[in-house]
């Protein structure tokens, strides 16, 4: 399934990509990124405040891109996409999102048992295998990394047809429910989707904060038909996932990542 995946359809440019070497701990790939409003449910006419935050345990710090690392950032709803130029702006009525996709970047890896701690713990534990199927060195390796982060905004009352959808992200995380309209202990259905098509049997990482305050990661995964339920705690929750890929020949790295992210507020 991985080897017959078409890496041509990724917004990949190998001349525009910038090497990060890797050091002694768990790559710095394997971190969350994700977007973090400063609210996720506001009022009609009212604006917020983006950030977006690279970090675990839904503790991060400030990323500011510049225009050359960005493919896409936008404000969408339906049909209608609103670039983003500012970090505060002023989601339409009822269901939006924020999303966000990057250029490539590049990651050496050169140590192997790094490479092995980060796939385990991502949930992708046939990749050591693989990579030693395909003859693949075990070290001085590289993975050009993507990323793609949705943030849901729920502006005035919660509506009938207020409903999440695919964006056309390569890597989406879509919620089948509106996760505003729910509460602590509802489950929401939420789908992968790789290219548009269901991701089946795929790992998803769920990070929430329970009522003692402590952070909780949860990781789960996709049935057959590429969707799941993810159980909800009041606050701020963040999904989190990533497909990794062997890359062709010539592209200047042994594997391909696109990591996405989906957040959003229980109320």
């Amino acid at each position: 399934m991985r080897l017959m995946t078409c890496l041509a359809v990724l917004p990949f440019q190998p001349a525009a990509l910038c090497l990060a070497v890797l050091g002694a701990v768990v790559p710095a790939a394997a971190h969350e990124f994700w977007i973090a409003p400063d609210r996720h449910l506001v009022e009609p006419g009212t604006e917020i405040a983006l950030e977006v935050l690279v970090g675990e345990m839904l503790a991060g710090e400030g990323w500011t891109p510049e225009p050359s690392q960005l493919t896409r950032y936008a404000l969408v709803q339906g049909q209608t996409e609103v670039p983003v130029a500012d970090p505060r702006v002023a989601p339409p009525d009822g269901l939006s999102s924020v999303v966000l996709e990057t250029t490539g970047s590049l990651l050496r890896f050169s140590v192997w048992q790094d490479f092995v701690d980060y796939v385990t713990f991502e949930g992708l534990d046939d990749i050591p295998d693989l990579h030693r199927e395909l003859g693949l060195p075990e070290t001085g390796f590289t993975e050009a990394y993507f990323r793609n982060a949705r943030a849901l905004i729920q502006t005035g009352p919660v509506r009938e047809d207020d409903r999440d959808a695919p964006t056309g992200m390569p890597f989406d995380i879509v919620a089948d429910a509106n996760p505003h309209g729910l509460q602590a202990g509802d489950m929401l259905p939420v789908r992968l989707l790789w290219m548009g098509d269901p991701l089946p049997d795929h790992p998803l990482a769920v990070f929430s904060t329970d009522a003692a305050g402590e952070v909780r990661r949860l990781l789960l995964r996709s049935d057959a038909d590429g969707r799941l339920e993810v159980p909800l705690q009041s606050g701020r929750m963040l999904l989190n996932s990533v497909e990794l890929l062997p890359a062709r020949a010539g592209v200047g790295a042994e594997w391909i990542s696109v990591w996405s992210s989906l957040s959003f507020e229980v109320p």
